[in-house]
């Protein structure tokens, strides 16, 4: 059924009419682009092509469900817009999987809410030039696994805040800026995956499991943390054996939670030109292969140091 509302103008919001379509499942969409002002109930997004898509409640607690059944393809040709910093909303992609493909700025600013991720669909960055992927929610937001591709005219994707993800693949003439910004890895396996530019400017990149094992990419970062929340995690440095990694600030371990970080499985060639701090309750695995598969290339003074007990053979 194709319906049109029309809001009047109360309480000083302007009036705005929005044309969608409704089927059994309480679904809506839209090629103008905007859902949900209005839309108080819990709502299925339907599988279609949006200019802007954006998602704005006007009371607290309603979800948002992406898919009516499972497998479909949302396509965003703009931005995408996830609540409005007012009111709070759920938005949950763990039902029906589906996969996102955004062309425009990906902007979350979930207040009290939350996303719900697919363990399995990917959201898609595709942009045109230069795009921004923001997230002002109260708690930034783990949005699943995400890839930077399928761009045109030189796609870049550059941070406007921190962000947090499973995965993150960056694939090969697009390009990743962090900026000053955070961006937390949740996922076990090969979670970061920069085929293309990733450009780490002043940010941090957070290797953050809370089960499972992880490989650290082999790339260049400016800080590096290998925080976990879960005892006896291993993070292995490198994807491949012989491999090289730079990192500016290398931070290995958190709380005293135990874990390993294993660099004789791929004997990774490992640059560090800031501080380097190992906390307690790592075990740490040197790699076997040739001398000075670490090594120390400060600008200035900088700081090694060993919080564990005993103190650790780094090779």
């Amino acid at each position: 059924v194709y319906k049109t509302k029309n809001y009047p103008n109360t309480s000083g919001w302007p009036q705005i009419s929005i044309s969608y379509w409704v089927n059994k499942t309480s679904s809506v969409s839209t090629n103008n682009g905007i859902i949900a002002n209005g839309f108080n109930g819990a709502t299925n997004i339907n599988a279609t092509t949006y200019n802007n898509l954006t998602f704005a409640p006007t009371s607290n607690g309603i979800t948002y469900t992406l898919g009516t059944a499972l497998a479909q393809t949302i396509h965003i040709n703009g931005n995408w817009t996830l609540g409005n910093n007012s009111n709070s909303l759920l938005v949950t992609n763990s039902s029906y999987n589906a996969t996102i493909n955004v062309g425009g700025n990906l902007v979350l600013q979930l207040v009290n809410g939350s996303f719900t991720k697919s363990t399995s669909a990917t959201i898609t960055l595709k942009p045109t030039g230069t795009k921004t992927w923001t997230d002002s929610s109260t708690t930034v937001q783990d949005i699943g696994n995400v890839t930077i591709g399928s761009g045109a005219s030189t796609p870049k994707i550059t941070l406007g805040s921190n962000v947090k993800v499973t995965t993150l693949t960056i694939n090969a003439s697009h390009e990743f800026d962090m900026l000053t910004r955070t961006m937390t890895l949740t996922g076990t396996g090969t979670s970061f995956t920069p085929t293309g530019t990733f450009t780490p400017s002043t940010g941090t990149v957070i290797y953050g499991i809370s089960s499972g094992n992880v490989n650290v990419a082999a790339t260049t970062y400016n800080n590096l943390s290998l925080i976990n929340s879960g005892s006896g995690l291993t993070y292995r440095f490198g994807t491949a054996a012989g491999q090289t990694i730079n990192v500016n600030d290398l931070t290995i371990g958190f709380g005293g939670i135990s874990m390993t970080a294993d660099n004789n499985t791929n004997d990774a060639n490992i640059n560090i030109a800031g501080n380097l701090l190992i906390n307690s309750s790592v075990t740490f695995t040197k790699s076997d292969a040739a001398p000075k598969i670490i090594t120390f290339k400060p600008a200035g003074s900088k700081t090694w140091t060993a919080n564990n007990t005993p103190a650790q053979d780094i090779g």
